[in-house]
C-alpha cells in the first residue's frame, strides 16, 4: 500500500511544481540601452565625405519589429582629426530613395589622403561620446595583364599597379567595364557596361566581382566579349573602344563588415540572422576607409 501511495503522489507534485511555474512568463527580450549608431566611410574619390548618425531603439520581439524609442539625431558635434588638423563636419538634409529626407553632417574640405590616420568623434547630448580611428590604405593603381593558356580561352589578370606598398588594403575590389563611343552623326555619347566575373552554373545568370582578400583576380575574355556585345546591340559605327577598371583598396573594418553584411568569403555559407557586428567602441555601426581610383585601358591590345 505504501509503494502505491507513493506512485499516486508522484504525478500530484509534479503537477504542483509545473502549475507553479506557468506565473513566470518567459521572454527573450533583455534589458535595453540606446546606443549611437556611426556609420562613416572616407572615401577620397567622393566631393563630400558623409557621416550618419542614428540612436539604436527599442521594440516589442517580433518578425517586424516597430520602434518603441526615438531613432533620429538632431543635434551633434562631429569631428575628424589627422596629426595635423581637425575637420568640423555640419548637418544637412539630403534626399533619400522612396521620397523624403534624412540629416546627415558633412565635410567638403575634408580631402583623405592614402596612408593617413584618421579619427573620428561624435558627441551627442544625452549620450557618451564615441571615438574611433582608422588608416586610410593606399591606392591600388590597377594594371591590366593579358594571360594567353596553352588552351582554351585567354584571360585578363587585374592587378596593383605596385611592387610593394606601405598600407597595403585589407581587401580588394576590382569591376571591369567595356566602355566605347557611339558616333551616329549626333553628339558623341559614351557608353558602359559591367564585365561579369563568372556566369551561374545553374541559371546562366552573369555573376558580379564582389570584395576579396586576393590581390589580384582574372577575368576570360569571352566574358568582356559577352559585355561589349549585349552594350553594342545592333550598333555598328563605335569608336575609341576601351577597357576601364575600378579599383577599391579597403581597409579592415570596411571589408569585414561588408562581408558580415552582404556575404561571407565562403560562397556555400548563407546569413540567417541580422547581424550587429560593429567596430565603434561604446557605440554601433562603422568607420571605414576605402580608396578608389581607376584606369582607362586600349581594348584591342587585351580582348584577344
Amino acid at each position: 500500500m505504501r509503494q502505491s501511495a507513493t506512485r499516486l503522489l508522484l504525478p500530484v507534485c509534479l503537477a504542483a511544481l509545473l502549475m507553479a511555474g506557468c506565473d513566470n512568463t518567459f521572454t527573450p527580450k533583455g534589458t535595453f540601452r540606446p546606443q549611437l549608431v556611426v556609420f562613416c566611410i572616407l572615401d577620397p574619390g567622393a566631393d563630400m565625405q558623409v557621416v550618419r548618425l542614428a540612436v539604436s531603439y527599442d521594440s516589442e520581439v517580433s518578425s517586424n519589429p516597430v520602434p518603441l524609442t526615438p531613432v533620429e539625431v538632431d543635434s551633434a558635434v562631429v569631428l575628424v582629426n589627422d596629426k595635423k588638423r581637425g575637420y568640423a563636419f555640419t548637418d544637412t538634409l539630403i534626399a533619400i530613395p522612396g521620397g523624403g529626407q534624412q540629416r546627415v553632417w558633412i565635410s567638403r574640405t575634408l580631402a583623405p589622403q592614402s596612408d593617413v590616420a584618421y579619427t573620428l568623434t561624435v558627441r551627442v547630448p544625452g549620450y557618451d561620446p564615441v571615438s574611433v580611428s582608422a588608416l586610410m590604405p593606399g591606392k591600388l593603381y590597377p594594371w591590366l595583364k593579358y594571360e594567353k593558356p596553352d588552351t582554351g580561352y585567354g584571360r585578363i589578370r587585374m592587378m596593383p599597379g605596385y611592387a610593394n606598398a606601405q598600407n597595403p588594403p585589407y581587401g580588394y575590389f576590382y569591376r571591369m567595364f567595356v566602355v566605347f563611343t557611339r558616333n551616329d552623326g549626333g553628339p558623341p555619347d559614351e557608353t558602359r557596361m559591367e564585365v561579369p566575373a563568372s556566369f551561374d552554373a545553374e541559371t546562366g545568370e552573369a555573376v558580379y566581382a564582389v570584395p576579396m582578400r586576393n590581390s589580384e583576380v582574372s577575368i576570360p575574355v569571352p566574358n568582356v566579349w559577352f559585355a561589349f556585345n549585349r552594350l553594342r546591340g545592333t550598333d555598328t559605327v563605335l569608336v575609341n573602344k576601351q577597357l576601364l577598371v575600378k579599383a577599391y583598396a579597403m581597409d579592415d573594418h570596411f571589408y569585414r563588415y561588408d562581408k558580415m553584411v552582404l556575404g561571407f568569403d565562403d560562397p556555400l555559407t548563407l546569413r540567417i540572422d541580422r547581424p550587429d557586428l560593429s567596430f565603434i567602441p561604446d557605440g554601433l555601426g562603422l568607420f571605414g576607409m576605402v580608396n578608389t581610383d581607376s584606369m582607362r585601358f586600349n581594348f584591342a591590345t587585351y580582348v584577344k
